[in-house]
C-alpha cells in the first residue's frame, strides 16, 4: 500500500485531476528518479553477478526458473550455480522475492529503475 500512498500523494501535489494514465507515468517516474543515487549505490554494492541477475529479473518480470538456460543467456551467460549462489544472495538481503508467478524485485521503483538501464 506503501506505493499506492506515495503515487496518489504525488498527484494531490500536482493540485489537478488525474485525467491520463500518462499523469500516473509522470509522477511514478518522478519518484523513481528522486532515489536515483540511492539506487545507484544499492546496486553498485551487488557483486557484478547479483547486479546482472537484478537487472535481469527486473527486465522479465516475474521469473519463474532463474537458473533456466534461456533466462541466464539473457543475463549475460552466467552460469546456473553463480545464480543459485546470487538468488540466495538477493533473498537474504530481500531485493528479490518469490511470487506465485516467479521471483520478483522487492522494491517495485527500484524494478522500474533497474529496468530503466537497459
Amino acid at each position: 500500500t506503501w506505493y499506492l500512498q506515495i503515487v496518489l500523494n504525488r498527484l494531490w501535489e500536482y493540485g489537478k485531476g488525474v485525467t491520463a494514465d500518462e499523469t500516473v507515468e509522470s509522477a511514478v517516474a518522478e519518484l523513481v528518479e528522486t532515489r536515483d543515487f540511492e539506487y545507484h549505490d544499492l546496486l553498485l554494492s551487488q557483486s557484478e553477478t547479483c547486479g546482472r541477475l537484478l537487472r535481469g529479473i527486473a527486465a522479465e518480470g516475474p521469473v519463474e526458473a532463474p537458473q533456466s538456460a534461456d533466462f541466464l543467456a539473457k543475463c549475460g551467460g552466467l552460469a546456473a550455480s553463480s545464480a543459485a549462489s546470487a538468488l540466495d544472495t538477493l533473498l537474504s538481503r530481500d531485493l528479490v522475492y518469490r511470487t506465485e508467478c516467479g521471483y520478483v524485485i522487492y522494491d517495485r521503483f527500484f524494478g522500474i529503475w533497474l529496468k530503466s538501464l537497459a
